[in-house]
């Protein structure tokens, strides 16, 4: 991957955790959203998904920064 593309997964994975950050906070819990599952266990999995969004555009990052040095 280019580091462009890196940049852009570290943008939208930082958007997608402070979304669901937000809504965590204020949003009550409805026992079942979401097939079951309740509105703050779909955000705290919002939050983790953003999370590993960030960590494999910083990944993309340092690897192009490593290959570029090589």
């Amino acid at each position: 991957m280019k580091p462009v593309t890196g940049m852009i997964l570290r943008r939208v994975g930082l958007l997608i955790e402070m979304i669901c950050l937000l809504a965590f906070m204020t949003v009550r819990d409805d026992p079942e959203a979401f097939a079951g599952v309740g509105l703050k266990r779909a955000l705290i999995a919002g939050i983790a998904l953003g999370f590993a969004l960030w960590i494999a555009g910083m990944a993309s990052i340092w690897t192009a920064a490593r290959r570029n040095r090589a």
